[in-house]
């Protein structure tokens, strides 16, 4: 599937960033159409919770088994297998209404959106020429945001049948995106590896405990922002995430060139500070106008830091590992938003939502500075050692 070509728009890079924004879309249409729908069919607080709770479980679940796959098999294969499944599953949410079959349901789109998100950001690493390669990276995650931004706005504005249909076209259309794609040539390892090693990529470890530290600020927005709004009234809060989507498509514009001259690590400090500053200006907003400022530095910071780690995950691994890299640091991408959300519901019944924001907003600062602290002890380790060993 690799094109021999330097330039960043090649077929195969197109057609998976386009499948990328359409999945994306389809997913996060559901759970902001999803509570409506089951309170007012009568579920309880708790089952709501568990049903949206279910799609996390299956894809956190998935996750590592779906880079040990695509390290062993085509990975055009696995991705059309998995889009097709979860096309089916957008089908399923338009005919079922029974509680515990919807658990299962998520449960299943949980799981191939796992393998599908896997797959698509293991397969665009393969087409992008390394000297391009935080630039191309930029492009193609500024699909998921937008995908992020469109998904939720979907959902709150059309019903859960509606949604559903119009799910069920995008990943249609991203299935025939994918058996467009040229073929891929399974990439041999080079040496023997155990299935450990595969399976558990841990060179991606730091970039994905990075992550998970920012992308709560991404679970207290989706959880709290809402009700949050509503308290102070504040109307047309989803203007917050349109201008959020379109200062994540103007910083992607210049971002990737930005990393690959100055290293993929740029990014990392500012982004985190911007999405602290974000939370900061959330929790002392009380009309539309003051929340303009948080969406602003919302869209820059996720730009900078999603850029900047998936580009440092999967550039520190050699291709046949891939799968297991973008497996390991889309662990930390997920639970990052899972605890943030969860987190911020329990902080905001006791220190209301205001201070929640507050609070939150320590954790990507602490992601900066944790990251920023790590480089400096690594540069200090290097001086020590180098000249002790010659180098």
């Amino acid at each position: 599937m690799t094109e021999n070509n330097t330039a960043i728009w090649t077929k195969n890079f197109t057609e998976i960033t386009l499948i990328n924004l359409f999945t994306f879309t389809a997913f996060n249409m559901f759970p902001s159409a999803l509570p409506p729908y089951l309170h007012a069919a009568g579920a309880p607080q708790k089952a709501l919770g568990l049903i949206i709770a279910a799609a996390v479980a299956g894809t956190l679940l998935t996750r590592p088994f779906a880079g040990l796959l695509l390290d062993k098999m085509s990975r055009r294969k696995f991705l059309i297998i998995a889009l097709s499944v979860m096309l089916a599953a957008s089908c399923g949410y338009y005919f079922l209404n029974i509680l515990i079959l919807l658990f299962a349901l998520r449960f299943i789109h949980g799981v191939s959106w796992g393998a599908v998100s896997t797959a698509s950001n293991t397969l665009v690493s393969d087409n992008i020429a390394k000297e391009h390669f935080a630039e191309g990276m930029g492009y193609f995650s500024l699909s998921a945001s937008l995908g992020m931004a469109l998904g939720p706005f979907a959902g709150l504005h059309f019903g859960v049948k509606t949604v559903s249909w119009l799910s069920a076209a995008l990943m249609l259309i991203a299935v025939l995106l994918a058996l467009r794609m040229r073929h891929h040539r399974h990439i041999q390892p080079a040496s023997p590896v155990s299935k450990k090693a595969v399976l558990f990529e841990k060179k991606a470890l730091p970039p994905a405990g990075i992550i998970f530290l920012m992308l709560s600020c991404y679970g207290v927005i989706l959880t709290c922002l809402a009700i949050f709004s509503a308290q102070r009234n504040i109307k047309h809060v989803g203007l917050f995430f349109t201008v959020y989507a379109a200062c994540t498509v103007f910083t992607r514009a210049f971002l990737g060139k930005f990393l690959d001259k100055y290293g993929f690590g740029a990014g990392i400090g500012p982004g985190g500070i911007f999405l602290s500053l974000s939370l900061v200006c959330i929790s002392f907003a009380d009309n539309l106008f003051m929340l303009m400022p948080a969406a602003v530095f919302f869209g820059i910071g996720i730009s900078l830091v999603q850029t900047s780690l998936q580009s440092m995950a999967v550039s520190a691994v050699p291709k046949e590992r891939r799968g297991a890299a973008t497996a390991v640091y889309f662990m930390g991408y997920d639970a990052g938003i899972v605890f943030g959300s969860a987190f911020a519901g329990v902080l905001a019944a006791h220190a209301g939502y205001a201070r929640t924001f507050l609070i939150m907003a320590l954790l990507p600062a602490a992601g900066a500075l944790l990251y920023t602290e790590a480089r400096k002890y690594k540069v200090r380790i290097k001086k020590l050692i180098y000249p002790l060993i010659g180098e």
